[in-house]
C-alpha cells in the first residue's frame, strides 16, 4: 500500500502538466497516423451521405412528410452515439497492459491519463460530428435557420462526446476485444427501443414509460424533434374540416404535442445529457481505477 500511495501521490511533475502533455501525446498519435483521421471522418461523412441521399428532400410542409424526417433524425440520434462508442470501447483492451505499466511505473496519474484521454477523444469525435451533421441538414432539407442549424450541430457533437464517455467506460470492464460487442448491444438496445420512434409513447405501458424516461436516447431524439418541428407549419391541414379518427397537424408544435414532446425542455434536454456525459465520464474513471488496482 505504501508503495502504491507513493505511486498515487508522488511525482516528478504536477498532475497538470502531466494532463497537458498525455493530451499532446493523444492529439500526436491520431494526428500522425492518417488512417485514423481519415477512417473516422469517411465513416461519419459516409453515414451523412447516404442518410441524406435516402431521405433526400424528404423534409416539407404536409403529413406525409413527418414520419421520414423523424426516421433521418432517429438515424443521426443512433449513429451519432453507436459510431463513437465503437471507436473509442477498443482503447482500454487494446492499450491496457501498456497502461497498467506506466502507471504502476509512476510515469503518470489515473486523473491525469484519463482526463487527457477523455479530452482527445471527445474533441476528435465532436469534429468528426461536423461531417455527419451538415449533409443530412442540407440533403434531408430541414429548415434554412442558422439557429436550427448551430444547435442541430451542437446536439449531434454532444451525443457524440456522450458515445465517447461511454465507450471509455465499457471498454475498462473488456478484458479481450472480442467481448466488446456482447457488452455494447445489450446497452443499445433498450435504448433503441424505448426513444419513442419504435414504440410510441402513447402505446407503452408503465414499466416501458419509466425505461423511456431513463433512455437518454429519448432525451436526443425529442430534442432533434423540437429543433426541426418547432414553429413549422403544414399547408396539407385545414382546421375547419373533420378528419374523423385521423389526425391532422396544422403545425410542428402540434405534432410535439402529440408525442407528448414540449418545446420548452430543450434546454432540460440539453442538460440531462451533459449529466449523461459527466456519469459516464465519472464512472469510467472509477472503473479504470479498480482495473488498475487489479479489483475488477
Amino acid at each position: 500500500w505504501k508503495v502504491q500511495a507513493a505511486q498515487e501521490h508522488d511525482y516528478a511533475v504536477p498532475r497538470w502538466y502531466q494532463a497537458v502533455t498525455l493530451f499532446e501525446r493523444e492529439v500526436m498519435d491520431t494526428t500522425k497516423d492518417s488512417e485514423k483521421i481519415w477512417g473516422g471522418l469517411m465513416l461519419k461523412l459516409g453515414v451523412g451521405l447516404v442518410t441524406g441521399v435516402v431521405w433526400l428532400n424528404q423534409f416539407g410542409d404536409k403529413q406525409d412528410d413527418i414520419f421520414p424526417s423523424t426516421g433521418a433524425l432517429f438515424l443521426c440520434c443512433m449513429t451519432s452515439v453507436l459510431d463513437t462508442t465503437m471507436a473509442t470501447v477498443l482503447k482500454f483492451p487494446v492499450t491496457r497492459a501498456l497502461l497498467r505499466r506506466e502507471y504502476r511505473n509512476g510515469v503518470y496519474s489515473l486523473p491525469a491519463f484519463y482526463t487527457a484521454t477523455l479530452l482527445a477523444f471527445t474533441m476528435w469525435q465532436a469534429f468528426f460530428s461536423l461531417f455527419l451533421a451538415v449533409p443530412v441538414w442540407f440533403l434531408v432539407g430541414f429548415p434554412l435557420s442558422l439557429t436550427k442549424f448551430l444547435t442541430f450541430l451542437a446536439l449531434i457533437a454532444l451525443l457524440c462526446c456522450v458515445g465517447s464517455t461511454l465507450g471509455l467506460a465499457v471498454g475498462t470492464l473488456m478484458d479481450d476485444v472480442s467481448k466488446v460487442q456482447q457488452a455494447i448491444m445489450p446497452i443499445f438496445i433498450p435504448q433503441v427501443l424505448f426513444s419513442g420512434y419504435v414504440l410510441p409513447f402513447q402505446n407503452m405501458s408503465q414499466w416501458q414509460k419509466v425505461i423511456y424516461f431513463i433512455s437518454f436516447f429519448q432525451y436526443a431524439l425529442s430534442s432533434l424533434e423540437i429543433i426541426v418541428f418547432h414553429d413549422h407549419k403544414f399547408n396539407d391541414c385545414d382546421a375547419s374540416l373533420d378528419y374523423g379518427s385521423l389526425v391532422c397537424y396544422e403545425t410542428g408544435d402540434d405534432y410535439l404535442d402529440d408525442n407528448h414532446i414540449e418545446a420548452k425542455d430543450l434546454p432540460r434536454n440539453f442538460f440531462i445529457l451533459l449529466a449523461w456525459f459527466g456519469l459516464f465520464a465519472i464512472g469510467g474513471y472509477y472503473l479504470a481505477k479498480m482495473m488498475l488496482r487489479g479489483t475488477l
